[in-house]
């Protein structure tokens, strides 16, 4: 990843399909001179973002790799 952005787009609306109250987010995550911690091979960074339903107020996880 090395300075190479990720991005992950995600759209959120309510369970049966309404189109009301939809809200759009980017994010844009970038990380530079990550420590190499793995000692056999190259280290495999991931990135996990927690994103909250609106409507059932139920939590997903994200992973980014």
């Amino acid at each position: 990843m090395n300075g190479v952005p990720v991005n992950s787009m995600a759209t959120f609306g309510n369970a049966r399909g309404s189109t009301a109250c939809v809200t759009k987010v980017e994010l844009t995550i970038s990380c530079q001179k990550l420590l190499n911690k793995d000692l056999t091979s190259k280290s495999d960074p991931i990135c996990v973002v927690l994103l909250q339903d609106s409507a059932s107020k139920k939590w997903d996880e994200v992973i980014i790799y």
